[in-house]
């Protein structure tokens, strides 16, 4: 298998975000009184989100070479950067 090139933004610092969650006092973090399931997986999927993103630019780094259309290539680039 082919090396993937670094890329300037992998050595970016990521801050370690920190919840005091004794700040959010009575606040509900079900927000959405008409469909509270809804309220409860935005408020989780908003968590995986930046994970989700390394994940996705990695794997379309390294699917590049693979891929013959030029337009896909040209999209995988404008997205990756």
């Amino acid at each position: 298998m082919r090396q993937i090139a670094e890329h300037p933004m992998d050595g970016f610092p990521v801050r370690q975000l920190k919840f005091d969650m004794d700040k959010v006092g009575d606040h509900n973090l079900v927000w959405s009184r008409t469909c509270p399931k809804f309220s409860v997986f935005l408020n989780a999927f908003g968590l995986h989100v930046p994970y989700f993103e390394k994940y996705l630019l990695k794997s379309m780094r390294a699917a590049k070479p693979h891929i013959d259309d030029e337009g896909m290539k040209g999209d995988i680039s404008a997205i990756i950067g």
